[in-house]
């Protein structure tokens, strides 16, 4: 059986995509991702690196706006580099596969009851 590197994340995007000026052969934009996962009375934050390439980075690039939310389907791709003062430096992108457009950000939940006028 081969191997699986498969990442499916819905969540909001942060900031709108910018242009990966290390391809050069073909576009590439970037946007994080962020998600929230909650339990136990503690909400879970994490960011995440997106990397849509060509046509889904095009799509990226016109359509992806802060507050956005998808769904980014993909694979994980480590990056190292060495820094511009001689440090090893790690990180972890997604690179896109599938992209999907849910809508505008989620409107959060309201304890209070609807108020409604009674005529």
């Amino acid at each position: 059986m081969d191997d699986l590197n498969k990442v499916s994340l819905i969540g909001e995007v942060i900031a709108p995509p910018q242009e990966d000026i290390a391809r050069l052969d073909e576009l590439a934009v970037r946007f994080v991702l962020v998600t929230q996962q909650s339990g136990n009375s503690r909400k879970n934050t994490e960011f995440h690196q997106i990397v849509a390439i060509g046509e889904l980075g095009n799509r990226a690039k016109q359509d992806l706006k802060r507050g956005v939310r998808v769904f980014v389907e993909g694979r994980l791709k480590t990056v190292d580099w060495v820094d511009d003062e001689g440090d090893e430096c790690l990180r972890c992108d997604v690179i896109v596969e599938n992209l999907i457009f849910l809508g505008k950000k989620r409107e959060k939940t309201s304890d209070k009851p609807n108020k409604r006028s009674t005529k």
